[in-house]
């Protein structure tokens, strides 16, 4: 039986936790998955605990597979 991938945010500890799931059986384990490049644009809205801004510049990370 497959499980389900969830994200979630803490707001008082200041903790994201990323559960990724299980798949079930079958033709979804045979199929190959290949690596991607993931972009993030952090919100110009997150701020650190003294109140300042973040970059929001776009970043990229390489070869990730979930």
């Amino acid at each position: 039986m497959a499980t389900e991938s969830r994200v979630t945010w803490t707001a008082a500890s200041r903790v994201l936790t990323i559960h990724i799931g299980s798949q079930t059986s079958g033709l979804l384990g045979l199929l190959p998955q290949t690596a991607a490049t993931v972009i993030y644009t952090p919100d110009a809205a997150i701020t650190d605990p003294a109140g300042n801004g973040v970059v929001t510049t776009p970043f990229s990370s390489t070869a990730q597979l979930f």
